[in-house]
């Protein structure tokens, strides 16, 4: 069985062979499972489970990505959209990002999804992590025209703790334009997703996502806001149960002047789980006038769970409103007495003071099935819906 650089080619693989694979002595990979990049893999020549044929973009349909493999055949024409194959390309500023390169070299081809001048498309996409100890790579492409909105949810799945899956997202979110891109992530295996976006003058971009976390599932955002008046929000929550691992690291460079950015993340770990967040904001010499702010917050469920958060700004100009900060606790002692003192059962109590936390941060989102989808996992990880029902989250 080959190890993942054996599943690189070209350039890549060149590159890649250069640059090693990440491991533990890597500073942005000391609290990760780098030892899982190690593993023999197998290489997946078809897809384990052909995916139904039939998808259009007509109310938002899902497409299915099944072991990294794209059904091309099945993507459609339609106004305002263009759907393409191109070979995969290398992440310009990030030409020795480790599992960018990984990915460039493992992947065949790349999705490219282009929408036109003031279109407004909303697209689901599915991934379906391999089976046994397969490994898969995706890469994805958005090009989001002028005053065009791209309304995008992901979810990826797998069962297998044995699996690696890499995933690449590239973005560019022309002038005045809207990329809300929504993901839950629920692998049990070893996921690496990395998303890299351009964001132009008085354009948007909105990520929201979910990590459910497996044997090492990381997701890494890298926003580049280089046109005047550009706009990042970043909302990430991770739950890391028994033996899991769920990581989110962000970077925001404001390269250009006027540009306001959030970074927002809670943790909910369990014992022996461990949480990562790293959370960085760059403001630039030439993003004068700025306004960044990050805060993670970080519920332990036991004292034997683990947590890393790492909140930090980089700030090379004095024109800056700018904020940071982690917290990292248990719950609430004289919370959890108050509701018991109300004929509220002990599990029942922990249960709607946690669900409080994370109901939070997902009440802001804007994407409804992302929220119905997280909401639907949280109560059955929690046994909420049986101790509370199911307001539990609406009314927190």
């Amino acid at each position: 069985m080959p190890s993942l650089l054996e599943f690189t080619s070209g350039d890549a693989a060149e590159r890649l062979a250069s640059l090693g694979l990440p491991h533990s002595k890597i500073e942005d990979w000391r609290f990760s499972p780098a030892k899982l990049l190690n593993r023999d893999y197998v290489s997946l020549d078809t897809p384990s489970v052909v995916p139904a044929t039939g998808f259009s973009l007509e109310g938002g349909a899902q497409l299915t990505i099944v072991d990294g493999f794209i059904p091309f055949e099945q993507l459609p024409a339609a106004p305002g959209v263009t759907f393409s194959k191109v070979g995969p390309e290398t992440v310009q500023h990030f030409e020795a990002h480790r599992m960018a390169v990984l990915n460039e070299g493992g992947a065949s081809s790349t999705l490219k999804v282009e929408i036109a001048a003031n279109q407004s498309v909303r697209m689901s996409i599915v991934h379906r992590g391999p089976e046994a100890n397969g490994a898969a790579f995706t890469r994805l492409h958005f090009v989001v025209a002028a005053g065009a909105r791209l309304e995008l949810e992901e979810r990826f799945f797998g069962d297998s703790s044995e699996s690696f899956s890499s995933a690449v997202t590239l973005a560019e979110v022309g002038d005045s334009a809207t990329f809300r891109y929504a993901r839950m992530h629920s692998s049990a295996g070893a996921i690496s997703h990395s998303v890299f976006v351009k964001v132009g003058q008085h354009a948007s971009f909105a990520s929201e996502s979910a990590l459910f976390g497996g044997a090492m599932s990381r997701e890494e955002l890298q926003v580049r806001l280089e046109g005047t008046g550009a706009n990042a929000r970043i909302s990430a929550l991770g739950v890391a149960a028994a033996k899991t691992h769920a990581e989110h690291r962000a970077r925001i460079d404001h390269i250009a002047p006027r540009c306001t950015s959030d970074m927002r993340h809670r943790a909910l770990v369990h014992a022996h789980g461990t949480s990562v967040f790293d959370g960085q904001t760059q403001v630039h010499q030439s993003g004068p006038k700025a306004e960044a702010h990050q805060i993670s917050r970080n519920l332990l469920v036991d004292e034997r769970a683990k947590v890393h958060a790492k909140p930090h700004l980089e700030i090379d100009h004095d024109e800056v409103v700018a904020s940071h900060g982690a917290t990292i606790g248990q719950l609430d002692a004289d919370a959890l007495y108050y509701l018991q003192a109300r004929g509220i059962p002990e599990e029942g109590a922990r249960a709607m003071l946690t669900a409080a936390f994370l109901g939070e941060p997902i009440e802001e989102w804007a994407s409804a099935a992302l929220k119905e989808d997280v909401s639907d996992r949280l109560r059955k990880d929690l046994g909420a819906e049986a101790l509370l029902g199911d307001e539990i989250f609406e009314e927190s």
